[in-house]
């Protein structure tokens, strides 16, 4: 009808309508402002997932990461434990022994970073492990470096028993190189173990060796030193040219920085005596060697007084001990085999008063040399009924 208002609008008398929406326009308006409010809540949303996803994976790669560097192998790290302990008299036949000479022993595994973590945080003692960090890099050849260090002990043990016992003869040596650290510049120079040194700038390196007033090593060239730990220092101001060789091979000559530890070397006999004790390995069994061959050597020599005595340390052929690793594994060991007495060497990286307290019934001796050993047990006060030395 004519001039009819809608039901949803309204006159006003100026004419003009009222612009309210109906229902329907209301949905349709409210929808239309709800959908970029949704839109929105969808991306944050999907910006949350996404985020969360990106947050998992990452923690997954990163304890896959870890899992892998904690399985990898801990290369400075290694567990110290007790090893077997050898009766060195019983192998030597010795009936008129009147104690026994024991050989204490350590064994080294290899562990992961894992392990070695955990090891740390433990509490071991001296017969279940302990965590032990490598001084220097491993070995160019390990195996044969062990092989060398136990027959360069074979060797000289028994020329230190000789001397002791009043051996006067000369003594052909060479000097051997027996280690080298992998990637030195020695190694990679092209110098091996078993070389022997043959010249230092083309000064011989000694053939012979006296036992005038003890065992007296070969001189070496000014500038060339080796340390109680059998290792060859260069403190030259220059280049040093080593001559080498290899077995029955022409010699070599190779250059080498100065100012620098190089190698392990040994002064070993070419010629006497050599004694092999079964099952014993490696060169921190040489001052017990040379212990035990002086004691059988004569009757009349007796440097235990008939106490059951162990010990460890590398001796070089004039008489110096050089430090080992592992002596509060091998004085526990020792003392479970029924020792009385532990002789290791001076200078070990060891608490004295640690050691004593632990283990009140052992007497122990520090030795910086092979001849402090003999005359420690010889002194007047050590008990023994016999003690000579021709």
């Amino acid at each position: 009808m004519p001039g009819k208002i809608r039901a949803d609008r309204t006159a006003d008398p100026g004419g003009v309508t009222d612009a309210t929406p109906s229902a329907a326009e209301d949905a349709a308006l409210q929808e239309g402002a709800a959908a970029p409010a949704g839109v929105a809540c969808q991306l944050r949303s999907t910006v949350r997932a996404a985020v969360a996803a990106t947050a998992a994976m990452t923690a997954v790669a990163v304890a896959v990461g870890l899992a892998v560097w904690l399985q990898a192998p801990a290369t400075a790290d290694r567990l110290v434990t007790s090893g077997p302990v050898y009766d060195l008299t019983a192998q030597l036949d010795d009936p008129d022994a009147a104690g026994r000479w024991l050989l204490t022993t350590v064994e080294g595994a290899s562990l992961t970073r894992w392990e070695a973590l955990w090891q740390r945080a433990g509490a071991g003692d001296d017969r279940s492990g302990r965590l032990v960090r490598a001084s220097r890099p491993p070995a160019a050849n390990p195996r044969l470096s062990a092989v060398l260090a136990m027959d360069a002990a074979q060797q000289i043990a028994p020329a230190l028993a000789q001397t002791a016992a009043g051996s006067d003869e000369r003594i052909p040596v060479v000097l051997q190189v027996t280690r080298l650290d992998a990637g030195s510049d020695a190694a990679a120079a092209g110098i091996q173990a078993g070389d022997r040194i043959v010249a230092f700038d083309g000064h011989p390196a000694g053939r012979q060796a006296t036992r005038t007033g003890g065992l007296q090593l070969p001189a070496l060239p000014d500038g060339v030193t080796i340390t109680t730990g059998r290792q060859l220092h260069l403190d030259a101001r220059s280049d040093v040219a080593v001559t080498l060789q290899t077995g029955r091979q022409p010699t070599r000559t190779v250059t080498l920085p100065s100012d620098q530890t190089v190698f392990d070397v040994a002064w070993v006999p070419q010629s006497g005596p050599s004694f092999t004790f079964d099952g014993v390995s490696g060169g921190s069994g040489t001052l017990m060697m040379a212990a035990a061959l002086l004691d059988a050597s004569d009757p009349t020599v007796d440097l235990t007084g008939g106490i059951l005595t162990a010990g460890t340390g590398v001796v070089s052929l004039d008489g110096t001990v050089g430090t080992v690793v592992g002596v509060p594994e091998k004085l526990a060991a020792a003392e479970e085999a029924g020792a009385r007495r532990f002789i290791y060497p001076a200078g070990s990286d060891v608490d004295a008063d640690t050691l004593a307290d632990r283990h009140p019934h052992v007497e122990l001796l520090p030795v910086a040399s092979f001849d402090e050993l003999v005359a420690a047990l010889c002194r007047p006060d050590s008990g023994h009924q016999v003690c000579t030395r021709r």
